[in-house]
This record gives C-alpha cells, structure tokens and sequence, in this order.
C-alpha cells in the first residue's frame, strides 16, 4: 500500500513570539530562504533531505517560530543542515531500523534531541511516515556522552585576575559623551557586571534605568527583561548596578539625545550607528534599536580595541566569568542560576563544582592576592607625596569605607569646580587624579575595606558577592600604595 503524501501549504509570512513592541513582528516564509533581522537565516536550499520529508521539517519549523523564543527555530535548523548526511543515505518514510541508525549517527549531544523531538512531534500531528510504535524504540535509544567537560576556567568563559584587571581599569577611564565607543563601552560593563546576554541588553529601553532614593542608601537599579525565565512574571526584573556603570548610561542617553531624533514609543538605550568608517552615512537602520548580531560585536570589539584583551573574549566569557567569580565567593546554585537568568540548577554545576575552596575565597576578601598586588604596583604610575605639600585643604580625599570615616589618604587633581561621579576612598585608588600621601591613613583603608569585604563573603549573598569581587581592586591598590609607602618612610 502507498503512504499517502503530506501536503502542507505554508503560509506567505508568519507572526513571531517577541517581547519587543518595536522589532519586526513577522517573518516572510513565502520563498525558500528565510530572513529575519534579529531572528537569523533559514535557507532550505542548503538542506538536502529527502523530498518527500521536507514539508514536514517547513511545518516544524514555522510550529517553532510560532510557538517558541524565535531563535529557537534557525538553531534546530543547524542541526538538521549539520546532520543531513545521515538523512540522505535512509529511504523515506523512514522504517525503525533506518531511524535507529539516524540517531545512532548523531554525535552532539543536543542534536539527538532535536532531531528525536521533531520526530515526536510529526507523529503527534499524524504526519504521514511518522509512527509511534518507532518513536517509542527510539526513547529508548542513549543520546551520545558529552564527551568533553567544560572548562569553567578556560580562556573562552574566563578571565585571569590580570585580565579582570586590565579590564577594570578600562571601565574606570571616564569617557565622555562625544565618545564613539561609548555605546560598546557600556554594554561590555553591563555584561560584565550583570552577565547579560546580548539579546537582554538590546531590550533596555532608557525608561528602564533608575537611581532608588534610600534608606539606608541611594543605589541605582536597571530592568533586565527575562529570556529563560518566561514562567515568571513580570516579564522585567531589577538588578542593581553600580554608580560607575549608572554615570556611564547618563552619559549615553544624553548622547541618543544629541543623534538621534525623539521617537514615539520605545526609546532603546543601544542604537544602531551610521553605515561606512564612520557616523556620517544614516542608514535605514540608524537610530532605532540595536540588532542582535551588533550587539554581540560591540562587546568583543570593545574587550580587544578598548580594554586591550585578547582575541577571542565575548560577552559569554563576562557572563561565564560573573557566574563563577560569584560560585568563588561562595554563592549558591540558585543564586547564580537567577543572576544568570536560568530555570533550572543543573545549568551552573560546572560553576559550583569548580568554585574555590574556603581559604582562597577569604584570601582575595582580604585582598592578599599574589598576582594583583604584583600587577597594580607595577601599573601604578603617581608617587606618593607628604601630605603638607597640599596647599588647598579641598584637594584632600574624604569619605566613608563601610561605616568607617576616613579623611587623610590623598590629595584629588580635580580643578576646584569639577565634581567627581564616583564613591571617593573606593574609586581613588587606581584614579589618575588621586595623589596618595606618604603618610596617609592608607592602613585603616586597608582594615576597612578587608573587613567589609570579609562580612559579605561570609554572608554568601548574591550582591554579597558581587560587591566584594567589585572591591578587590581598590582594596589591592591600597596595598600597594601602602608598600610604596612604607619603602619610601624607610620601615621596609
């Protein structure tokens, strides 16, 4: 008996599931290659399978479209592209022995199940050449061993301590809002510091940025739009981020302001630029929200030009490095999976398993790190003065370290009539206009910056942890300067 033939006519475009009010809400899927801005390319002219399935795979894939994150679709397509050469050697409708051998074939660990979920699902639509009793032998079947583990510490998911150091530094340079790399600068700093993915960044909207009035004290906070953890509502959550990065999208905004024309509706916080070397050639594009494949760019672009590292690091290695500086000073699995914007656990053990053991998570608390105090008294450029040079009294650095008052470390460049946007005492050492004083109060500082650090540590608390791998750069600078100083009074 002939297996009937499965006609599907598909239709001439199809509406996509996005979160966004201002991307295209529809994909065209009336010819055989389609092409979405931010959802990809799905070409069936590369995939070569046997005819007679192909209506069933257009099906599947408008279903994912449809019904699924967008992504998910050309994601799945790769898969059947990458394996097709098992497709074209089996004799369609497919018998259990031929299916078997498909799977069998399969060498991803993920591909197996995406090739067995499309199965399932065109038997659950009663497509013809799709049958149960086969989809039930091939549940049985093992998926290929994820033959190899992941390095949570390799090069592509992290950064080295001299790394995160050259990097802090980058992000510490004040831009100014004239500055074109200001729009890279900031997302690599919100990838740093919150793990975003690109897709979660292009979503801010400049509504989305808030500075909370205390008590007990003023902090700024940033709504980050949900991609794995649809279940949960509402659709945006806070997360807190520091008053560098805030100052930064101050800065950026006003430049949005000063470029692109006021929209109706949403007004995203990363746009797109001009076309050609530089911003004068306005292509159709310029002014509205940034794509997905320029915002993955902006941050590597950002690491190597900017920050000077090396070839290779992205935003997946700031959002991997986050997750494990977070594992290493003690956080928990589901602190890290929210922070991460995961479902389920399983997703951050290669974090947890790998974290450091109890004396190194102290150790850098209490900023006695080998590798930064090398590296920062190498990079520290100013020596220290006596603190009588200081004819202004303005000049001199005061502030608050924890709940402790500190007002004799340094003296502050800054022309009279500038007001500096940072914390003063944490964000002056490392600062190019802070001049430290030979007999400053560089000791307490030190005291007092290990023991905040050392209390958040031990609370394990997800901003716990954040702000205590915030702090060891300063906290690794007064050391520093401490032992300059101490060389030039003589006592070392």
């Amino acid at each position: 008996m002939q297996m009937a033939t499965y006609r599907f006519e598909r239709p001439p475009k199809v509406s996509l599931r996005t979160l966004l009010s201002d991307d295209t809400k529809w994909i065209d899927t009336s010819q055989m290659i389609w092409k979405h801005p931010e959802v990809g390319v799905i070409d069936w002219n590369k995939l070569k399978v046997p005819r007679l399935m192909t209506p069933a795979l257009m099906h599947y894939m408008i279903h994912l479209l449809e019904s699924y994150a967008p992504l998910t679709a050309p994601t799945e397509f790769g898969t059947f592209l990458e394996n097709q050469h098992l497709f074209r050697r089996k004799r369609y409708p497919f018998t259990l022995t031929s299916f078997l051998s498909i799977l069998s074939g399969v060498r991803r660990y993920n591909h197996f199940f995406h090739i067995r979920k499309f199965y399932g699902w065109a038997t659950q639509k009663r497509i013809p050449g799709f049958h149960l009793r086969i989809l039930k032998e091939a549940e049985r079947v093992r998926p290929p061993s994820k033959t190899t583990k992941v390095d949570s510490r390799s090069g592509k998911r992290y950064l080295t301590d001299e790394e995160e150091l050259q990097l802090y530094r980058a992000f510490e340079q004040a831009p100014d809002v004239s500055d074109p790399s200001l729009r890279n600068n900031v997302l690599a700093h919100l990838s740093w510091e919150l793990g975003l993915r690109p897709v979660q960044a292009r979503a801010i909207d400049e509504n989305h940025i808030h500075h909370i009035e205390g008590p007990p004290a003023d902090y700024a906070s940033i709504e980050i739009m949900r991609v794995k953890q649809r279940h949960t509502k509402p659709t945006y959550k806070p997360r807190q981020i520091s008053e560098t990065l805030y100052n930064k999208i101050l800065l950026l905004i006003a430049q949005n302001q000063s470029r692109h024309e006021t929209q109706s509706g949403s007004r995203p916080l990363f746009r797109t630029k001009g076309g050609g070397n530089g911003e004068s050639v306005k292509t159709r594009q310029y002014g509205k929200r940034i794509r997905i494949p320029t915002a993955r760019e902006a941050v590597p672009t950002f690491l190597h030009g900017s920050a000077g590292l090396p070839v290779g690091k992205s935003a997946n290695t700031l959002r991997h490095n986050m997750a494990q500086r977070f594992a290493d000073n003690g956080a928990s699995a589901a602190v890290i999976a929210e922070a991460l914007d995961h479902s389920n656990l399983d997703s951050v053990k290669v974090y947890t398993e790998a974290r450091s053991n109890l004396s190194d998570i102290k150790t850098r608390a209490l900023g006695k790190s080998a590798t930064y105090s090398k590296l920062i008294e190498q990079l520290l450029g100013k020596q220290a003065i006596a603190s009588s040079e200081i004819k202004d009294p303005s000049q001199n650095v005061q502030g608050m370290v924890g709940n402790q008052y500190i007002g004799h470390i340094g003296a502050c460049c800054l022309p009279n009539d500038t007001r500096c946007p940072f914390n003063p005492v944490y964000a002056c050492y490392g600062c190019n206009e802070f001049t430290p004083f030979i007999d400053g109060q560089h000791e307490q500082v030190i005291e007092a910056m290990a023991k905040e650090n050392y209390e958040l540590v031990q609370r394990f608390g997800q901003e716990g942890g954040r702000l205590a791998t915030q702090n060891e750069f300063p906290l690794m600078v007064a050391r520093a300067i401490q032992v300059r100083c101490d060389k030039s009074n003589g006592k070392s």
